[in-house]
């Protein structure tokens, strides 16, 4: 009875590790995933990368709270172990399991002495019944599994977009660097803010993944205008003209998954 318990004690200890690590591993990568792929996604500022990395910090704290309460519970009793064998066992144990270990501890269990008679009375009624482990293996089968699901779509989507996964990791764990985002295109545009007479001819310059056209964006009094310039395959530059220009205006060119900041036209 004693070798039984202990063994249900060894594997619940392993249990608790396995589940607590499992779980840490997966809302941290979990999390870690979701933020990357946002700035990805969004190009976080600033105070976006700022809460992100502040979340990540407040997941690891709690985490590593959770993960000491579970270190702690690792001194389990004789007792503690054998009603839950009990508890999770069919019926009809009838508390014979911790009676025969409290008797067995508690009692000179000589030959023939009630104690030991007791406890053979008790053992032999158990070993009729198909005793359950003092803690079910599915909840720790499930956070290893979601844990693995996790930590492979991470490496998916870094061995995808190895370069965008790993500036938007350096984004969030570094938010007041300046780190420009990862774009698979990028947009040079000329002169920038300018002066203009009746009309003004701006050049992007286009590298990386070339889009299949630019989208000339222009702010004329409160009035958002876009304008597409198709472009021909291999295409490394681009130029578009803005005609009769009577008022100042902003403009910006947006082709692909990169977008360049608003000039100012006078």
């Amino acid at each position: 009875i004693t070798d039984l318990v202990q063994r249900n004690r060894m594997l619940w200890k392993r249990l608790i590790v396995v589940e607590g690590l499992s779980l840490a591993m997966a809302a941290m990568l979990g999390y870690f995933l979701l933020v990357i792929l946002l700035d990805n996604l969004l190009i976080l500022p600033v105070g976006g990368r700022l809460v992100a990395a502040g979340g990540l910090l407040f997941c690891i704290v709690v985490l590593g709270i959770g993960l000491v309460r579970r270190w702690r519970r690792l001194h389990l009793g004789e007792d503690e172990i054998a009603l839950a064998i009990e508890q999770g066992s069919p019926d009809g144990i009838q508390n014979r399991l911790i009676n025969a270990l409290q008797i067995g501890r508690d009692t000179d269990c000589t030959d023939n002495s009630f104690g030991e008679l007791v406890v053979r009375d008790n053992w032999q009624e158990l070993q009729a019944i198909k005793l359950a482990h003092a803690r079910a293996m599915r909840p720790a089968i499930i956070r290893i599994s979601a844990a693995a699901v996790i930590l492979l779509a991470g490496i998916a989507f870094w061995s995808m977009r190895p370069g965008g996964f790993a500036t938007a990791a350096k984004r969030i764990l570094m938010p007041f660097a300046v780190i420009d985002p990862r774009y698979e295109t990028v947009l040079v545009v000329k002169p920038g803010d300018t002066e203009a007479a009746e009309q003004l001819t701006i050049t992007v310059g286009i590298h990386g993944k070339q889009p299949e056209h630019l989208t000339i964006l222009r702010n004329v009094a409160g009035k958002r205008i876009a304008e597409k310039l198709p472009l021909e395959a291999g295409q490394a530059t681009a130029e578009f003209t803005f005609p009769s220009i009577h008022r100042s205006f902003d403009y910006a060119v947006q082709g692909g998954d990169y977008t360049s900041r608003f000039f100012r036209a006078t």
